[in-house]
């Protein structure tokens, strides 16, 4: 309910007569309509949004037959003002101003909706707008018996097939077929979130202007799940979720030439990573993300100057593409482990980028390696490089600097997490004589850092606090763990 501050009888130009001093009305309205639009932003600016906003309630569910049951509540809608433009003559001339206000959403059970189209196809609104006139939006003393006050609404609801105006706050979509209703999506609201459209995908998922999704649990258990996102210009100010509920690559792709925080694409390696997005005017922004890459045990059985970097299959069959795709797992007798990136040669030979990869030590040459989902098959070239032990950058492909994200480096006696050392820690020393011992992350570029060890292993502090030596020849596991967060 809002109060209307300025006097509610309006002669037939709905001119608000001005008690005594002129001057004094006009500054008396003009300062009540001020207070009005000032209570409307400080609404919004609580649950830091602007423009038309519900603040709290307004959810919508179908009611008895073919009606609707709103929850009570309010928002903030634009609303235009008529004021005073010119007191030089009088009576004074007429404009208007747009201003947000503050709304009522009212408590409604089984509304009828008969403006709306019952085809089951169209997509049908469910708006509300601010209203004043001579008789509502008014809070006043009357004479019954013994003085009493009564108030009226302040709002217009209407429910048709027409897209809402500046002037209108939309609290739903929906199609109906007459008899049932289909939400395809409710409003997000400023706090006391309820009705979230949760969709479980196992797959690939185009996200529509319509869907009403705003979390989205993906299970990239066998292979890569690809989540398209909707049109941006169409979703202005949308929130969306898109979480893994299980191990595996979820790759998050703008629709066309849209962006991501200035990337094409933006991937999530592990069960529980997330990101959560807000459409821009431009592209859509990463609020809040939560990921990380777990290169996997991999066993060194020499650390002198030792750079270990990403597990590399190198192959030398194949067809152009060499057919495996990325995300899905490949494997051969020694090492499964999950694509993260492929590159061709036009001889037929490829890279193949993995992580999290099980079992210990090199591949083995000619080796069938085969994609769990593409059925891709090739042989492993262990002559050219391939090797879970190999001195190379360490791959993300992120398009993400190393000062965004967490890089550790743990190792291991028998490549278990029981035997775990952190070792995330840049450190060096030069010992005794010419020892050198330590390790060091470098940025190299986008998608790529590296790791490089003392040339004469690693030098750490034991259980007992005592200095011990991961030298040349000792036999250990090590893995790198890439972690993004904010």
């Amino acid at each position: 309910m809002n109060t209307k501050y300025s006097n509610g009888q309006y002669d037939g130009s709905d001119i608000p007569y001005a008690a005594g001093d002129r001057r004094y009305g006009q500054d008396f309205n003009r300062d009540m309509y001020n207070n009005k639009e000032y209570g409307a932003i400080i609404a919004g600016a609580i649950v830091n949004r602007s423009g038309n906003t519900i603040i709290n309630g307004g959810n919508i569910v179908q009611g008895a037959g073919h009606t609707i049951n709103i929850t009570a509540g309010f928002g903030v809608v634009t609303y235009s003002v008529k004021v005073p433009s010119s007191w030089v003559s009088l009576p004074p001339t007429i404009g208007s101003v747009d201003m947000p206000i503050v709304v009522e959403i009212p408590s409604l059970t089984n509304e009828p909706i008969t403006g709306a189209v019952t085809d089951g196809v169209t997509i049908n609104y469910v708006k509300i707008a601010y209203f004043e006139n001579l008789t509502s939006t008014r809070s006043r003393v009357k004479k019954a018996g013994s003085y009493s006050s009564e108030t009226i609404s302040s709002y217009t609801l209407t429910v048709n097939s027409t897209a809402p105006t500046a002037y209108e706050l939309q609290l739903a979509r929906f199609t109906t077929n007459g008899s049932t209703i289909t939400f395809v999506g409710q409003e997000a609201r400023g706090v006391n979130v309820t009705n979230l459209v949760i969709k479980p995908l196992v797959g690939d998922y185009t996200i529509t202007d319509v869907d009403g999704v705003q979390v989205i649990e993906s299970d990239p258990t066998i292979t890569r799940n690809t989540i398209t996102l909707p049109t941006l210009a169409d979703n202005l100010g949308r929130p969306l979720r898109i979480l893994n509920i299980a191990d595996g690559l979820t790759m998050v792709d703008g629709e066309g030439s849209e962006t991501i925080n200035g990337n094409l694409t933006m991937t999530i390696f592990n069960k529980y990573d997330f990101i959560e997005l807000i459409a821009g005017t431009t592209e859509w922004e990463v609020a809040h993300i939560c990921r990380k890459m777990d290169m996997g045990f991999v066993q060194r059985t020499t650390w002198q100057g030792a750079q270990p970097g990403t597990v590399v299959i190198n192959v030398d069959t194949g067809s152009i593409p060499l057919g495996y795709e990325f995300g899905e797992i490949v494997s051969d007798t020694v090492v499964t482990g999950r694509i993260i990136n492929i590159v061709d040669n036009a001889d037929g030979t490829g890279q193949i980028f993995v992580y999290k990869t099980t079992g210990t030590g090199n591949f083995t040459n000619n080796n069938t390696l085969t994609g769990a989902n593409s059925s891709a098959t090739s042989l492993v070239n262990e002559t050219s490089g391939s090797t879970k032990n190999g001195i190379s950058n360490v791959f993300h492909g992120e398009n993400v600097s190393k000062s965004e994200y967490t890089t550790r480096f743990f190792i291991s006696s028998d490549g278990s997490e029981g035997n775990i050392l952190d070792f995330s820690n840049s450190q060096f020393s030069d010992g005794t004589g010419s020892a050198r011992f330590g390790q060091t992350f470098f940025g190299v570029d986008l998608d790529n850092y590296k790791l490089i060890t003392g040339l004469d292993g690693i030098r750490y502090a034991d259980s007992t606090g005592s200095t011990a030596t991961l030298s040349n020849g000792t036999n250990w596991w090590y893995k790198h763990v890439w972690e993004q967060h904010w």
